[in-house]
């Protein structure tokens, strides 16, 4: 979802019992992008998130040579009470369930 030239990444973890659970991707997806005429560059990026018990891992691959055409990305978590947040292994604000970041290659949550 886009809005405001931001990316909105809304997350929705499992609610199955995930107490016995490593780290183990859960699902992901992938969003690609182009100047729409069908030619040219493009770029493909891809979401897989992995969860445990008490946390989650987001990791961002992303794949060709058109621009990044979002000025900040913002994380909403659904299901789960947000504690923390980690981007790229630093600790950010949260402010309730979502928090906003630039580009990452990883981010990871709390609960």
């Amino acid at each position: 979802m886009q809005e405001d030239r931001q990316l909105i990444l809304h997350i929705y973890p499992t609610l199955e019992n995930t107490e016995n659970l490593s780290l183990t991707p859960t699902s992901s997806f992938c969003i690609y992008s182009d100047a729409g005429d069908g030619y040219g560059k493009w770029r493909l990026d891809k979401f897989q998130m992995q969860q445990n018990k008490n946390s989650l891992e987001v990791i961002w691959e992303e794949e060709g040579d058109y621009d990044f055409a979002y000025t900040s990305v913002v994380v909403q978590v659904h299901r789960i009470q947000l504690q923390q947040a980690w981007v790229d292994e630093k600790e950010v604000i949260t402010e309730g369930q979502k928090f906003e970041c630039a580009k990452f290659s990883k981010i990871r949550v709390s609960n």
